[in-house]
């Protein structure tokens, strides 16, 4: 039996991505961390409000911070004004929702093999109603054919399913944060 684990010299590699590494582990080993990185999944935050949102000392919210973002569960974002916007990385979101990244990424694959399918049977269709050098063929007939319509349909359906998945990227709900 396989585990869906590979243990590293430097952590276990839980996906192609996400390294739990000794200093995750430590920054997940805190029951305020873990609040912390779910208060950041609504939206990004100030030291100042998860300070206040958790009742703990700014310097204790910056304390864990500094933690969090050693691991790579979190971002520092800097804007034109003195604020300084903490927000969740993809690593952090992938911990606290695996799933949803399966989720994505199951999508985004059968979107483009679809839409593959689609173009494929397109092409097959064009081919085989190009005209011989001795005879024309009207347009209507490629326009007819079932092929070229289960062509169009695959490609649509996969279409669809892409703006779906960008849908899911994007949403408040399930925003994934993309890159780190």
């Amino acid at each position: 039996m396989q585990s869906r684990f590979n243990r590293t010299d430097r952590g276990i590699l839980l996906s192609d991505e996400i390294l739990l590494d000794i200093t995750t582990f430590e920054a997940l080993s805190s029951e305020t961390r873990i609040s912390i990185l779910k208060n950041l999944e609504a939206r990004p935050m100030t030291v100042s409000e998860i300070s206040k949102i958790l009742n703990i000392p700014k310097s204790s919210a910056y304390t864990h911070l500094a933690k969090m973002l050693a691991s790579n569960l979190v971002r520092r974002k800097e804007n034109d004004h003195k604020w300084v916007y903490y927000e969740i990385s993809y690593k952090g979101y992938a911990l606290l929702h695996p799933s949803k990244i399966q989720q994505v990424k199951i999508i985004l694959t059968t979107a483009l093999g679809i839409g593959a399918c689609g173009l494929a049977v397109l092409g097959v269709d064009i081919l085989s109603n190009l005209p011989s050098p001795e005879a024309g063929v009207a347009l209507g007939s490629l326009a007819a054919s079932s092929l070229f319509t289960t062509g169009l349909m695959l490609l649509a359906t996969g279409s669809l399913l892409f703006v779906l998945a960008v849908f899911l990227l994007m949403s408040r709900s399930d925003f994934i944060p993309i890159g780190d």
